[in-house]
């Protein structure tokens, strides 16, 4: 597969998550007793695509290191989640529950604990990461036909409430885990795919069309959320994301979205801070609609989290974004930049 930095694959990063930071600016903004007005439609036709298409895409590239030697997966795959999620999970804990780390020390403990365990809204996505790239490593020599079939029936079962327990960790691994590994077992064709797109742009921009109306037709009738035809608009939605970021990936500002996909984890565990405090400002001045409102709020969060990224990688804390070398595992270091081929994936 190629290797170095995919402008196509990093735009299409960024554009999903974008709207996964929108939609997480609507959620809290609602929780503050607002409505996200009329960027409610909006999120609820993004909403198909937009975390399938993320998992899909993170996936595309783990032929490159899924095969390495053990302590190189684990360090680059694993524990890099794991430290990031470690440390802002203190960060969120102190931002919902600010007194708590004063008042009562040992609750806080005890609540940044339970995150392990049951992840907050805002960071179950690193945490699932980390558990998506667990759960490939350990299924690396099984058919790929079996393990996407399993996964697939997960996700069906659980749109369908056969499989729903509660418990967020389970039912987020069972909703999404066939986009991830599907990006790993299928990323040949769709590499293939994004081959064909410049050379075929009328075809593409004609799908891209049908596909629009098709999702615009099953959200409006609220069946998007359906067994089977939530899989497949998830699907869907990451081949047309894939396919729109290959058919602009030219277009002016789109370098812009290949660095927020390049910087996509630090980008959106930066987005807490700045998120917290403009829905608060805003919840509090009434000075935009609630639509508006969720709109700024979003793109305050995107560009609060690149301004402090720029600001703090070139200070001590920079460690919020970047493990010091010190807390990668030796035999990891001393692999760096080294190359890592892929085993061949057995026939399903």
């Amino acid at each position: 597969m190629p290797g170095g930095h995919i402008n196509w694959i990093d735009q299409a990063r960024g554009v999903s998550l974008i709207l996964i930071v929108m939609a997480g600016a609507a959620l809290s903004y609602a929780g503050l007793g607002a409505s996200s007005g009329w960027m409610g439609p909006l999120l609820a036709w993004a909403e198909p695509l937009a975390l399938p298409a993320f998992f899909l895409i993170s996936g595309l590239t783990l032929p490159r290191i899924l095969f390495a030697p053990r302590s190189v997966f684990f360090d680059r795959k694993v524990l890099h989640f794991v430290y990031f999620y470690a440390i802002w999970l203190v960060i969120d804990t102190a931002i919902a529950r600010p007194a708590l780390a004063v008042q009562a020390p040992g609750e806080f403990v005890r609540a940044c604990l339970m995150g392990w365990i049951v992840p907050p809204p805002g960071l179950w996505l690193v945490h699932g990461l980390a558990l998506f790239h667990l759960a490939a490593r350990l299924t690396r020599f099984a058919a790929p036909g079996k393990v996407f079939g399993l996964a697939a029936l997960l996700q069906v079962l659980q749109a369908a409430g056969l499989m729903h327990t509660g418990w967020p960790v389970f039912d987020h691994f069972a909703q999404y885990y066939v986009f991830f590994f599907s990006g790993y077992a299928f990323a040949p064709v769709l590499f293939e795919l994004a081959g064909t797109v410049a050379a075929n742009r009328g075809n593409f921009l004609r799908a891209l069309a049908v596909w629009a109306a098709a999702q615009t037709g099953f959200v409006a009738l609220g069946a998007d959320s359906f067994p089977v035809v939530s899989l497949i608009l998830g699907f869907t939605g990451a081949f047309a994301l894939i396919v729109a970021a290959v058919l602009c990936r030219d277009l002016p500002l789109m370098d812009r979205l290949a660095e927020t996909g390049r910087n996509a984890l630090p980008l959106y565990l930066g987005a807490i801070v700045p998120m917290t405090l403009l829905q608060v400002a805003f919840a509090a001045s009434g000075l935009f609609d609630p639509g508006t409102s969720v709109l700024l709020i979003a793109a305050g969060s995107v560009a609060g989290s690149l301004a402090l990224h720029h600001l703090l990688k070139a200070t001590p804390l920079a460690l919020l974004y970047v493990r010091p070398a010190r807390l990668h595992l030796k035999a990891a270091r001393e692999r760096r930049g080294g190359s890592l081929l892929p085993a061949p994936m057995k026939n399903a």
